[in-house]
């Protein structure tokens, strides 16, 4: 039998059934699309640099790292970011001599190359505030140690005075 000569219209006009794609209308529906893509793929969103300011050392490691902390949750809804991003933004605000401290750490450069990966741990994270932390701890405590120590050296003395005066005087 022989091919049937006619033949659908779809056949001989393969694309004809073909719809244009859906375009954008407006900005708010691109808008729309881009919360539901960032909330798929939870994008962290990043504090200006004046939100996160700068560390050059002169107060405490762990002072700043708390306060960095509290401001990337702050700025992402109350969620945590991860560490790369977390430490991402505590290096573009270092400078002075935390900036030559982390220029000069082959343990920090380590970190820092991770990071650069976008694959920095929680454990890169804790190294990373363990080195600032010992490096510029809290003067404070320093002294407020130094001082409890001399109050216990002068109190201890004071006991034993009082106790020599009592023995003298009920001799």
């Amino acid at each position: 039998m022989a091919p049937s000569s006619t033949s659908s219209s779809s056949e001989e006009h393969p694309f004809e059934d073909h719809q244009e794609p859906a375009t954008f209308v407006d900005n708010h529906t691109v808008n729309q699309l881009i919360s539901r893509f960032e909330t798929l793929i939870k994008v962290p969103k990043l504090p200006s640099a004046q939100e996160i300011g700068t560390y050059d050392g002169k107060v405490p490691a762990e002072r700043y790292f708390r306060r960095l902390g509290h401001t990337l949750k702050h700025v992402n809804g109350g969620e945590q970011v991860d560490p790369s991003t977390h430490i991402s933004m505590f290096e573009l605000a270092l400078e002075g001599d935390a900036a030559k401290f982390a220029e000069t750490s082959s343990q920090i450069q380590s970190i820092m190359s991770r990071v650069s990966q976008g694959a920095a741990s929680n454990t890169d994270f804790g190294d990373l505030q363990q080195a600032f932390s010992v490096k510029f701890p809290p003067a404070v405590a320093e002294k407020k140690v130094g001082i409890g120590a001399d109050v216990d050296v002068r109190q201890a003395e004071l006991l034993k005075a009082s106790i020599s005066l009592t023995t003298t005087t009920a001799s």
